[in-house]
């Protein structure tokens, strides 16, 4: 169910880490470009992630928004890239499914797809101020 009018008001929830971050809501569009930067600090590389899951959803005012699908990244494959050399990226297209596991198919009967770009980057450790030591 869209909006009654026929139309889609697009955003993203992204989880991952523990973390959870949301695009802004695009209005009135079935080809949202979003080119949002979300960031999720992951302490510790050694640690085991779960997935990185990306929910598209219809936003609407009057009610709770619906969700489309979702695109699901592994969390061995999160881990394998929280491991790598810091300054990778990697770029991809991936099919949006939904409840079913089903690929969502749009009204111009294309499947749905989310362009997806991952990038780890070193933190901001030097920042932090020292530890303090017990007394």
């Amino acid at each position: 169910k869209m909006d009654m009018i026929g139309s889609c008001d697009p955003f993203c929830e992204v989880s991952f880490a523990g973390q959870q971050h949301k695009t802004s809501v695009k209005k009135s569009t079935y080809d949202a470009d979003f080119h949002e930067a979300l960031l999720f600090d992951v302490v510790d590389a050694a640690d085991t992630f779960g997935d990185l899951t990306v929910k598209v959803l219809d936003w609407d005012r009057l009610s709770t928004p619906e969700e489309i699908g979702q695109v699901v990244l592994r969390g061995d494959l999160m881990a394998r890239l929280a491991r790598t050399q810091l300054d990778w990226e990697g770029e991809g297209k991936l099919d949006v499914l939904g409840a079913e596991g089903a690929p969502v198919i749009g009204k111009d009967k294309q499947r749905c797809v989310l362009s997806l770009k991952v990038m780890v980057l070193e933190g901001l450790r030097g920042l932090d101020p020292p530890p303090e030591v017990p007394g």
